[in-house]
């Protein structure tokens, strides 16, 4: 306020009163958008510390759980890729000598569809050994996290 009347005792014509007034409402409305940044702030604050203590609330056990879950997961979701990286790379060493053809009959083949006596188990014969790797995967992660 001190700052107002030394702005306003100091000026003679109504042009710069109106400035001064006009400087004075601007930096309330700064200080006001100040503050309110400075709440909301404080609420983001106040809600992630309430997230931060809700998992330091979960039970030792949840981890567990978790670690279990996201490698039984991954190990479904990848099996069917190492097992045709697998087949391609053994049907490769097979084929080095006569060039590889590419065809809807060499897919049918590489997937089990086509030739019954090497009989691979189509789509399902991807998953095949999965239960294994899916214990070594949970077994490395469950010793990782204890």
């Amino acid at each position: 306020m001190a700052d107002l009347r030394s702005q306003l005792g100091s000026l003679s014509e109504i042009g710069d009163v109106k400035d001064a007034l006009q400087s004075v409402k601007d930096q309330l409305e700064a200080e006001l958008l100040k503050q309110q940044k400075q709440r909301e702030l404080a609420v983001a604050l106040k809600k992630r510390q309430a997230i931060l203590n809700g998992l330091e609330a979960q039970p030792e056990w949840f981890g567990y759980v978790a670690a279990f879950g996201g490698s039984v997961v991954s190990t479904l979701i990848m099996h069917p890729v190492d097992t045709i990286k697998t087949r391609l790379i053994s049907q490769a060493k097979e084929d080095a000598k006569e060039k590889p053809k590419f065809s809807l009959e060499t897919i049918k083949n590489f997937f089990g569809f086509g030739a019954e006596e090497d009989d691979d188990g189509g789509l399902l014969g991807l998953y095949r050994g999965v239960v294994g790797n899916v214990i070594k995967e949970v077994s490395l992660t469950l010793r990782d996290w204890a």
